[in-house]
């Protein structure tokens, strides 16, 4: 079993959920499999009841959105989460638009469920909140940005959350390693350079506009490997998303990443900024 309870949230005043089971996870308007939606007729405050740390004792878990303006008129979002007799308050970096609380069983071979509070960080798909509850405290295990929901399904249950999200024109697969013992989430990625995954209905080719250097390192002042010109094919297969340049606009390091690409007149590493205007054929979105 893996994504347990979903409940819904919405307005402003307390209800008691009804379950609605098979029901399509709504904020997403598409059906998910594995998982259970409280039909909650727009909410933001909520509880339910279960029992989550193996110790065959009920726990009542209660949501609480914060939404409110700050003295400048700017919403100040959150939410506080209470289990039993503990609470933990976040507050968030956007307004809340829609909320779903979440008991998912990460690891199906320990006694746990963990409470997950999923915010809707739109355009930026969903974002988690895991938290955990032992012996009378809730931990905070970390959080995962989902651009897409179910590619693949975050919590299959087997100590693994899969984490993906939409990079302007293609794709970024991250997996994170579950340690309930130490209640600690671990990027399985230490590198930073990834797979560019590109849509799976995308068929057209990327070509050269205007001509561009490849480098051998990932340093612009590196061997030139490769000069492309107008016209050529190329295929773009990963992507260093850690690098830094003075281009960057408020901590955006976008256009500094560098990627590596395959044409016919050899391979290299460039940074996005210096070709994404010299290519014809990137699946540009969002």
């Amino acid at each position: 079993m893996k994504i347990i309870f979903s409940v819904l949230l919405f307005s402003l005043s307390i209800f008691n959920c009804v379950s609605a089971k098979d029901k399509s996870y709504s904020q997403l308007n598409k059906k998910i499999p594995n998982i259970t939606p409280y039909d909650c007729k727009g909410i933001t405050d909520t509880a339910i009841i279960a029992e989550i740390n193996g110790d065959d004792s009920k726990e009542t878990i209660k949501l609480s959105i914060i939404r409110q303006h700050d003295k400048s008129g700017s919403w100040i979002s959150g939410y506080k989460l209470t289990i039993d007799e503990s609470k933990i308050q976040k507050t968030l970096d956007n307004a809340v638009e829609a909320v779903s609380l979440m008991l998912v069983d990460i690891d199906k071979n320990d006694k746990f469920r963990e409470i997950v509070v999923a915010v809707n960080a739109d355009p930026d798909g969903m974002e988690y909140y895991i938290h955990k509850f032992d012996k009378g405290n809730i931990y905070e295990i970390g959080s995962i940005l989902n651009f897409f929901f179910d590619d693949p399904e975050p919590f299959p249950g087997n100590g693994k959350i899969y984490a993906n999200n939409w990079m302007g024109f293609w794709t970024i697969y991250d997996t994170f390693t579950y340690s309930s013992a130490k209640n600690t989430l671990t990027k399985d990625n230490t590198t930073g350079i990834y797979d560019v995954s590109f849509p799976k209905d995308y068929k057209a080719d990327i070509t050269v506009t205007k001509p561009f250097k490849l480098h051998k390192d990932r340093d612009d002042n590196a061997e030139i490997t490769a000069n492309l010109i107008k016209g050529m094919k190329i295929n773009i297969l990963k992507a260093d998303i850690t690098a830094k340049c003075k281009e960057a606009i408020d901590n955006d390091y976008s256009p500094c990443h560098w990627y590596y690409i395959e044409s016919e007149s050899g391979n290299g590493w460039i940074r996005i900024k210096d070709f994404k205007d010299n290519v014809d054929g990137l699946p540009w979105a969002g």
